[in-house]
């Protein structure tokens, strides 16, 4: 039985402020649900400089012109982008 993968939605383009400064406590549920890779993923890991998704990874490897590597983070709540400098994680 083969599972039929669809593509991931676009992220949206609209950033944050740039002096503003956000919080991740990836420990907490409600911020891991909040705040993912910009295709809406939950499992993201930092790495070096950006955050690295193992589901979008999957996705290319599926076929989908999807980089695993990101360096903007997705706020769900707000809809917005939030640049990895401007990320503070804990």
């Amino acid at each position: 039985m083969s599972t039929q993968r669809h593509a991931p939605p676009e992220p949206p383009s609209t950033t944050i402020d740039a002096e503003e400064v956000v919080t991740i406590d990836r420990d907490q549920t409600p911020d891991r649900w909040r705040y993912t890779c910009p295709y809406g993923h939950t499992d993201w890991d930092r790495t070096n400089n950006h955050a690295w998704c193992p589901a979008c990874r999957q996705l290319n490897e599926s076929g989908f012109d999807v980089d695993p590597e990101h360096y903007e983070v997705l706020d769900k709540k707000r809809e917005v982008m939030i640049p990895w400098e401007q990320l503070r994680l804990e």
